[in-house]
């Protein structure tokens, strides 16, 4: 996000860690990795009604922590979009007054320019080899010319 530069996956893999994180994260309690502060897939139930409604998204940012809800008829691309998009909300959160507005604006100006570099860097975006989402929902949308009884 800082520098618009994309790792290839061979560079990913020369950092990642060999042992499970809660075995290394003893010696690294003073970083605070980004990702920690995104939960991907969470119950709707778990989110508070007027938080969704004032968001107009399932991206709820709840102290600190960002809560992504994810639909049932999400693709891996629709995951992958989300999951960014809370990572750069992440990124932003204490130096914004507007996460979420300047997190949307990042997207609209840069997810697609930061999908062609991961493609062109090797990374194959169309399948996500992440644990599964547990929790996912079904919601409908309703436009506001509809009467609702």
């Amino acid at each position: 996000m800082e520098t618009g530069q994309v790792l290839s996956p061979e560079q990913v893999s020369r950092t990642e860690h060999v042992l499970p994180t809660w075995i290394t994260s003893w010696s690294s309690k003073k970083v605070k990795l980004l990702h920690a502060n995104v939960h991907l897939g969470v119950r709707v139930s778990s989110l508070d009604h007027q938080e969704m409604m004032e968001q107009n998204t399932l991206l709820v940012e709840r102290e600190g922590i960002i809560n992504v809800a994810i639909h049932k008829n999400s693709t891996a691309s629709d995951v992958l979009q989300s999951y960014i998009h809370a990572l750069v909300m992440a990124k932003l959160m204490g130096k914004s007054t507007s996460v979420y507005l300047e997190s949307q604006s990042w997207m609209d100006k840069q997810y697609e320019v930061f999908l062609q570099k991961l493609s062109s860097s090797g990374w194959k975006t169309g399948r996500l080899l992440s644990p599964p989402i547990i929790w996912k929902a079904n919601w409908t949308d309703v436009s506001s010319d509809d009467k609702i009884d």
